[in-house]
């Protein structure tokens, strides 16, 4: 599952979850930070996986109990994150092994 992130998300995500961190809007705040421009909310990488488990890994009506995050690199507006569903041998069938990297 692919999606390119716009800025349009940023706004969305801002209003659904309240995070107003101004790395995620303020290009002025971003420039002077380490990351040197505009960050995508974690919020908005991770949400990927979501779907990706509830259409595709193993599909409607679940739902995965806990999570961890490690956020590798920065995403930025204009990229595409891909999140990609593994199966691995040492997890039961129903607790597949998913991870997201921006491309």
């Amino acid at each position: 599952m692919r999606r390119t992130v716009t800025a349009t998300d940023i706004e969305r995500f801002t209003e659904i979850s309240g995070d107003r961190n101004p790395l995620h809007y303020d290009l002025d705040a971003a420039r002077a930070s380490r990351f040197g421009e505009i960050v995508v909310q974690g919020g908005i990488t991770s949400a990927i996986l979501n779907a990706v488990v509830a259409e595709q890994l193993p599909g409607p009506d679940t739902v995965f109990p806990n999570v961890n995050w490690n956020f590798t690199a920065p995403v930025r507006p204009g990229d595409t994150i891909t999140a990609v569903g593994l199966r691995s041998p040492t997890f039961v069938a129903t607790s597949p092994l998913l991870r997201c990297a921006p491309r």
